[in-house]
């Protein structure tokens, strides 16, 4: 008895000083445990648990509904519906009202009448907030950067255009009006004009974040990307060498893909510059099987040393001088890929070859 004592007093302890909210309940759904944790997360003391006798308390009313079906689902043919023993993103609500975001592991122990389910549960709201401001600080880099290309993009029409109206100006003020010479001018200004509409269109849309997956063809989306930064590249010498799959086609969200796409060629069209390598050439390839797409983007610009190609993805890590780089580039490449299109990104290196793979799984019928 005082064994048993003993233990229970350790476990409690256990449970009280995990920095975990920890929740057990039974078949009955009756609230076993609700440690110090819980009631610091959610407000509420164990005995209140257990006076309302469900979890409606702490879940947001919109998700009630689906939690009490997947969870009696549980209970009723002991298969899990996904969640059990994985970690997943959930909303939770505090006693005040207060909707926040969470990390919840759930396991069970025992079968039927002594079925226990326990739930492991993180507060990640601050890792949410963080990774707000990662966005936010990203997307402002990114936006500098774009502002950086339209302005490469337009230099040269810009110079043409002026040049053709100080041409007419002057035919005019020399009275020497040629009406050939005049149209060919006036041809040249409307040529321009429509190309910076044109540039105009491929940026204005390129940071509104995708709600739905579109239809994409993938071969003109990566074209796409290149345009975007195809001055800066014809300006430093930089050929892209394409390698595409027939037809590949997929639905996912264009916008978050095409800046992927556009980081990794500038990162590489940096590498060249900043390593002052002459022969520069980007390779990228398109593929896809019935599984996945798979976009690569290889360059032959030194390649990445083995004691840094670990740190490449986290967030404020730059192989770029200050004034070039904000280490976010690759970090916000990576979780969009993962976060928002259910992929994965992966670099290789090797000597002076490195390697950038994006993966993206195929969503639904096209």
């Amino acid at each position: 008895m005082l064994q048993n004592q003993k233990t229970l007093n350790h476990l409690t302890t256990v449970l009280n000083t995990s920095a975990s909210a920890i929740i057990a309940i039974d078949s009955r759904l009756k609230v076993l445990t609700f440690n110090k944790a819980a009631q610091k997360m959610f407000g509420y003391t164990l005995e209140e648990m257990q006076i309302s006798n469900n979890l409606h308390c702490i879940i947001p009313e919109q998700f009630i509904s689906s939690h009490d079906k997947a969870l009696g689902n549980f209970i009723k043919t002991e298969k899990s519906s996904g969640l059990i023993k994985s970690s997943v993103e959930v909303k939770a609500k505090h006693k005040n009202g207060t909707i926040f975001p969470i990390k919840i592991l759930i396991d069970y122990t025992g079968t039927k009448e002594n079925l226990v389910i326990v739930a492991n549960i993180v507060d990640i709201t601050k890792e949410k907030e963080q990774e707000a401001f990662l966005k936010d600080r990203s997307r402002l880099a990114a936006m500098g950067e774009m502002t950086s290309m339209i302005a490469h993009q337009w230099r040269q029409p810009l110079t043409g255009m002026g040049m053709a109206i100080n041409n007419l100006l002057l035919d005019i003020e020399l009275h020497d009006l040629d009406e050939n010479r005049f149209k060919e001018n006036l041809e040249l200004v409307n040529k321009q004009i429509s190309y910076l509409s044109h540039t105009i269109d491929d940026f204005k849309n390129f940071f509104k974040p995708n709600k739905k997956s579109e239809k994409v063809d993938i071969n003109e989306l990566v074209d796409k990307s290149c345009t975007v930064i195809s001055t800066s590249l014809e300006n430093h010498n930089i050929k892209i060498e394409r390698n595409y799959k027939e037809l590949v086609t997929i639905l996912t969200k264009k916008n978050d893909l095409m800046q992927i796409i556009l980081n990794l060629v500038k990162n590489s069209m940096d590498a060249y510059i900043e390593k002052n390598i002459q022969e520069r050439i980007i390779y990228i390839c398109t593929n896809s099987n019935e599984k996945e797409i798979t976009i690569t983007i290889k360059d032959r610009a030194g390649g990445i040393s083995p004691e840094i190609i670990t740190k490449i993805f986290d967030p404020y890590f730059s192989t770029k001088d200050k004034k070039n780089g904000t280490g976010l580039g690759l970090y916000m490449s990576k979780m969009i890929v993962e976060d928002h299109l259910g992929g994965t990104l992966f670099v290789h290196s090797k000597e002076d070859t490195t390697t950038f793979t994006i993966n993206i799984p195929y969503q639904g019928e096209l």
